[in-house]
């Protein structure tokens, strides 16, 4: 089983959630089931989106508080879910290939009853990526900046009925 090491201070253990990458880690307030992601950024550009750049794969409008997730992890973590996501590692790539910092998290309007840092789970990658979030910004220099990073991710809410928004013509 691949474990993947999360902060020094955290104890880890090796509980496997949904038979995914997601594991369990002892932190003072006890077990938390937590993903470690590659996360990048991505704007609503046909160039980096497909025909309708402004409209998710669950209908919705693209704004701040949503996130992509890969479709390996869409099984798992299904469309309406809500992610926290709880820790920025800057291993990836470059030294500064990552811009991104909690601070930067957390000044992301949330969408409303969520919390900063909260985002839910509206978009789809393309199926070549894997084990990855993608978090929408509306500028692209942001999404420069925030580069590729590591992220450690929670899910908070994970829904049980299909998730799509009735698409308006």
């Amino acid at each position: 089983m691949l474990i993947i090491p999360l902060l020094a201070m955290v104890t880890k253990s090796t509980v496997e959630v949904d038979q995914t990458l997601a594991r369990t880690y002892e932190t003072p307030l006890g077990p938390e089931p937590v993903m470690v992601l590659k996360s990048t950024a991505y704007n609503s550009l046909e160039n980096q989106t497909d025909s309708t750049p402004s409209i998710t794969a669950t209908g919705e409008s693209t704004r701040s508080g949503i996130v992509a997730l890969s479709r390996d992890l869409l099984e798992i973590i299904p469309y309406g879910s809500t992610i926290e996501i709880v820790d920025i590692r800057h291993r990836l790539g470059a030294p500064n290939g990552c811009g991104a910092t909690m601070k930067t998290v957390h000044r992301i309007e949330p969408l409303p009853g969520l919390s900063p840092g909260q985002f839910r789970v509206s978009d789809t990658m393309h199926p070549r990526k894997v084990e990855q979030l993608d978090m929408w910004l509306e500028h692209l220099d942001d999404a420069r900046r925030w580069g590729a990073c590591e992220v450690v991710v929670r899910v908070v809410t994970r829904t049980q009925e299909p998730f799509f928004l009735a698409q308006s013509n």
